[in-house]
């Protein structure tokens, strides 16, 4: 069922037809993240969207471990998955059982999700992420008879610890048959899609990831100003395989003993994976003394002090569609050296932003950060790009403008489409 408007999120008076406003009309969009996989990203969207006056209403679990403290401002947010999973467990309730126990509960929420959602009556359903696209997919036929389903794949290689690779993994292929459009943040991603034969190339949209400039706003003075004269070298967000943290501490190593005497390495973001190996790669190579391991989930208002404190920020992936990360970064400023894959190139250039190295190579990383640490003038200059990109190409605003865009392409597709049938049909 497809609508060409709903009701704003606060009641109104509607404009006749005949009304010369040039304005579209608005929509209703239910937007999903079960798991909040990535909360900074669906409140700057959904932000952005309600601002253009269209009724958005998030769909969450409890973020799990701690409160989050971002406020939706003019969307509403139901906290409708997992009540009972994200609930603190109890010693004696084993991790497997839990898993068990999320998986039993995503099969209920999302049948009761169904009904909450057919009682809505949205014009669209926006999905961020399928945390178990096999059970999912039992529901995805009911929902697209309420409303057109729109997909944004932020990954197009499953993340996460094992589990949640397993459960992203089987089913994913197959729930693309679902979607009307599919949303992704770079060039990258969209090749790989059509590659894999998961979605047809027009069907798939670019449009890429905002920054995550929210995070500024949490500033205060004491998290202006580096707490030391060394120049801090950050590794931000959660530990895992794929993001080559090995690389770093190896690339590290690496660097002239003056340069590393002036430098400190800080490591900021909960382990998915078993830390213990890489603080002995640190130790074997002599240079744990000037390394920071917090290894812990970071406080959202911790992140601007962080931030600030860094003289460059890393992001040493082996494997990525696009990061949060790197947006945080660019909102605050930051002179960045990263792996050329994925995305990554789509949003900074090289020697502009940042430096880009080989993805796995120590050495290149490890001339990249000396060739900045050591050319402050440098360094700078790719701050105050960074800064001007922030502002400019990679803003929310022009994020929620492009997905209205691929909403209306939605309805225009599918009215295109009940014509052809009609003529088929005389």
């Amino acid at each position: 069922m497809t609508k060409l408007a709903s009701a704003p999120l606060q009641d109104s008076n509607l404009l006749p037809e005949t009304s010369l406003d040039p304005r579209p009309p608005s929509v209703t969009a239910v937007v999903v993240d079960a798991s909040c996989f990535s909360l900074p990203y669906d409140y700057s969207l959904c932000d952005a969207l309600a601002r253009d006056g269209h009724r958005i209403v998030l769909a969450r679990s409890e973020f799990r471990g701690t409160q989050w403290k971002r406020s939706a401002n003019g969307f509403e947010v139901w906290n409708h998955f997992y009540h009972a999973s994200h609930k603190k467990k109890s010693g004696a309730l084993s991790r497997a059982v839990g898993k068990v126990m999320k998986a039993a509960e995503h099969l209920s929420d999302m049948r009761k999700f169904v009904s909450r959602v057919r009682e809505l009556q949205p014009d669209f359903i926006h999905f961020q992420w399928l945390p178990a696209p096999l059970l999912d997919g039992l529901y995805l036929k009911d929902l697209n008879a309420i409303a057109p389903l729109v997909l944004t794949v932020h990954n197009t290689s499953p993340h996460g610890t094992v589990m949640q690779r397993f459960h992203q993994k089987f089913g994913w292929a197959s729930a693309f048959d679902h979607f009307q459009a599919v949303i992704v943040h770079s060039e990258f991603s969209r090749r790989r899609i059509v590659e894999r034969n998961w979605a047809p190339a027009d069907r798939i949209h670019v449009i890429p990831h905002g920054v995550l400039d929210y995070y500024l706003g949490l500033e205060n003075n004491d998290s202006v100003r580096p707490p030391s004269n060394q120049m801090v070298v950050m590794f931000f967000g959660c530990v895992e395989p794929y993001k080559g943290l090995d690389v770093l501490i190896r690339a590290f190593a690496l660097l002239p003993a003056n340069v590393r005497a002036q430098t400190q390495l800080l490591i900021a973001g909960t382990p998915n994976m078993d830390a213990a190996p890489l603080r002995k790669l640190a130790r074997d190579l002599g240079i744990e003394p000037q390394m920071v391991w917090r290894l812990n989930y970071i406080a959202e208002d911790e992140v601007p002090h962080l931030f600030r404190s860094a003289a460059l920020v890393v992001l040493p992936y082996r494997a990525i569609d696009q990061s949060g990360v790197l947006m945080t970064a660019v909102a605050f400023g930051k002179a960045i050296v990263a792996s050329r894959i994925g995305g990554i190139p789509d949003v900074i250039s090289d020697g502009v932003h940042g430096v880009l190295v080989k993805p796995g190579d120590p050495q290149d990383l490890a001339a990249a950060l000396q060739d900045l640490l050591t050319n402050p003038v440098r360094r700078h200059a790719m701050e105050k790009a960074t800064g001007h990109l922030a502002k400019t190409e990679l803003s929310w605003g022009m994020s929620a403008r492009k997905t209205i865009d691929v909403y209306r392409q939605v309805i225009s597709n599918a009215a295109a489409s009940r014509t052809a049938r009609v003529v088929q049909a005389r």
